[in-house]
């Protein structure tokens, strides 16, 4: 608490210098991401760190499904968290402690899938819970215990995926329609195991993703749909002699942007679907996305996707086809979240949960650092022995042929998360291209013939922005005697 020293760098990270403890960084984006964990001291914070889902009621509040702690209800305005859990000596109370999928329909009633104990309503009012579980005898009973994705439809209806079909809740009659695969009708779904769902209501198509069946689509305006046996599903699958096909068959997550595009998540990268030519291009890692596993997708208001992965969160350009990481060294959970948890309000924030708990932003305050990086050569070494020359550029290093393994090393004098820097280098009269070097900070040759040489590099900032043009250290290499006139 006693603090000496305060510098604010060029980049508007914070430095707190200390009496007897050392120095201390602010970076310049800490806030962006608001970060909500469990607090054993405090009863009202997060009942447990591990999420499975998150829904907004009809008042703007959050509810949120844990994985072993049953349901939090977060009131914005207080920031507290109201708990409901399972107990066995209240038969009225919730089914289960660990949820994977939770919806709040029109009425305010909250629906809830567990894992293995089928599905929960509860009533906002009077807190009454009503179980669903399947009945191999009862063929309207839910299809399955194993509840993964639930949404709704034009007709206050319930879409719900579960591990043994795609089930439909008819409020009026209380009963279940289900869907299953058929392996004798290729028009049926194609996987039991539905996790992922997304009702496009413009065109009141349902779409439906599979653990490892690829995606399905139901027109619910065909009246043949509420007949398990006449409804049609249309399928994509991933074909590994079509590039244009379905990246991977297990679909995670999928969300259709205002311009009508859609967007699938699987564990081998994000997919675009053209439905003029029912194909799908593909970002992947080598594109700039972070991990492969897309386990959410979002849209904020100026038609930017945020994909949750297992390497951190993406902000992606769809128009530039450029993406922005961002991971716990800016504020987040952890780089790992989980399928299904994530969430955009009413309002534009966004709820992003995973392991250690989640995160609220609101993507318009989320700003890129935009100063790009000053650069510097900081060291040169000869034979891995460090070697006193003129770094500045201003002069050339002179060097003998026999001097025949150098190295450089260099920095980005940005601080807000320097381990995502991204440095690039070249040697003028050498290499032909630019070297990628990530955020390696080094740079070594062997057996250069005589001649002038130009030793360059540049670098970004750990939002991806560049000094285009660096440092150049102008390398002079005389050559042996008998190779000169």
């Amino acid at each position: 608490n006693d603090i000496w020293s305060l510098f604010k760098d060029r980049s508007g990270n914070l430095w707190i210098g200390t009496s007897h403890s050392g120095i201390n960084k602010l970076p310049a984006n800490s806030g962006q991401f608001s970060l909500y964990r469990n607090v054993p001291s405090n009863p009202y914070s997060l009942s447990t760190n591990a999420i499975g889902a998150f829904a907004e009621d009809n008042y703007g509040n959050i509810w949120i499904a844990t994985w072993g702690a049953g349901l939090d209800h977060l009131d914005l305005k207080t920031g507290r968290f109201e708990h409901f859990r399972h107990d066995p000596n209240k038969p009225d109370s919730l089914s289960d402690d660990l949820f994977m999928a939770v919806y709040v329909d029109a009425r305010n009633m909250l629906w809830a899938g567990t894992l293995g104990k089928g599905l929960d309503s509860l009533h906002p009012w009077t807190g009454r819970v009503t179980h669903y579980r399947h009945d191999p005898e009862n063929p309207a009973s839910i299809a399955d215990d194993n509840i993964a994705s639930i949404i709704g439809d034009r007709r206050l209806g319930l879409w719900i995926g579960t591990f043994g079909g795609l089930s439909h809740y008819d409020p009026k009659t209380k009963s279940f329609t289900n869907y299953s695969n058929d392996p004798a009708n290729p028009a049926s779904l194609t996987e039991n195991k539905v996790v992922s769902l997304y009702l496009d209501s413009k065109r009141n198509v349902l779409w439906i993703g599979t653990w490892g069946g690829g995606l399905n689509q139901l027109d619910l305006n065909d009246p043949r749909h509420a007949d398990p046996q006449l409804a049609t599903f249309i399928n994509y699958r991933h074909d590994p002699d079509d590039p244009s096909s379905l990246s991977e068959d297990s679909i995670w997550a999928i969300h259709q942007t205002l311009d009508g595009t859609l967007w699938v998540g699987t564990p081998l990268g994000l997919n675009r679907f053209n439905p003029t030519t029912g194909t799908f291009s593909r970002y992947t890692e080598k594109d700039g996305l972070p991990n492969n596993v897309v386990l959410g997708i979002m849209e904020d208001y100026f038609g930017k996707l945020w994909l949750t992965t297992n390497n951190g969160l993406a902000q992606f350009d769809p128009r530039a086809e450029t993406f922005i990481t961002y991971d716990i060294s800016d504020g987040l959970q952890s780089n790992e979240f989980n399928s299904s948890a994530y969430l955009r309000a009413r309002s534009g924030v966004m709820f992003v949960g995973g392991i250690n708990g989640f995160n609220l932003f609101n993507p318009a305050f989320v700003k890129p650092n935009p100063v790009a990086p000053q650069v510097a050569v900081t060291g040169f070494q000869v034979f891995n022995q460090p070697l006193k020359v003129d770094l500045s550029g201003r002069e050339p290093v002179r060097l003998s042929y026999k001097q025949d393994f150098i190295s450089f090393e260099f920095a980005a004098f940005d601080f807000q998360a320097p381990q995502k820097n991204q440095y690039a280098y070249k040697l003028e009269g050498f290499d032909k291209d630019w070297i990628q070097a990530g955020n390696r900070r080094y740079a070594t040759y062997t057996n250069l013939p005589g001649g002038q040489y130009n030793f360059r590099v540049k670098a970004s900032n750990s939002d991806g922005v560049w000094n285009e043009t660096g440092v150049a250290i102008p390398i002079s290499i005389t050559p042996p005697i008998w190779q000169t006139w």
